[in-house]
């Protein structure tokens, strides 16, 4: 198969070189530290991944998937001795989101070959039930704030409110 190219980028991507470009068995040669990979590589059958674009750069990756780890680490942490137990247990979702992240990291971390999105069937749906959850769990934020700020916003256009302060304006004017 010809070395994969998507534009605007050159044959095998920005950080490899077509050896053999004019003949059909043609492959990507990969700068260093960069290589191959069937993560987010779905337009390429796993028999011709030796064609693909070089973007998987293995230091970077391992890297961010340990700093992500330390992070829900770091959190459920935090959460486990800062908050008594009731309050753990109504932060169910959440506790659920960084148990699954921890796992999930450490599953990559230990298993960098063979845990990749997409191609691993047990990662990709724990992956997709982390995403659903973060989802989720922004939702409920987002709607507790709302209800937060109209509640505020309903003490301001009660007429007591108004009268109130309309009153409070007068007096420091005639002062």
């Amino acid at each position: 198969m010809p070395c994969v190219e998507l534009f605007p980028a050159p044959a095998c991507g920005w950080n490899g070189e077509c050896i053999n470009a004019s003949l059909p068995s043609s492959f990507c040669k990969c700068d260093e530290g960069f290589e191959q990979s069937l993560e987010w590589n779905f337009f390429v059958e796993e028999d011709e991944l030796s064609s693909s674009l070089c973007m998987f750069h293995t230091d970077v990756v391992y890297g961010v998937w340990i700093s992500a780890t330390s992070g829900f680490i770091f959190c459920a942490l935090l959460s486990a001795f800062l908050l008594d137990w009731e309050e753990i247990k109504r932060q169910k979702r959440i506790m659920m989101f960084l148990g699954l992240g921890m796992a999930e990291g450490l599953y990559r971390v230990l298993r960098p070959e063979s845990a990749l999105l997409g191609v691993d069937l047990a990662f990709t749906f724990v992956m997709s039930i982390i995403f659903f959850l973060f989802a989720y769990i922004l939702h409920e934020f987002f709607h507790l704030n709302v209800d937060y700020i109209k509640g505020k916003l309903a003490i301001v256009d009660s007429r007591r409110w108004f009268i109130r302060n309309l009153d409070k304006i007068r007096r420091v004017n005639l002062i």
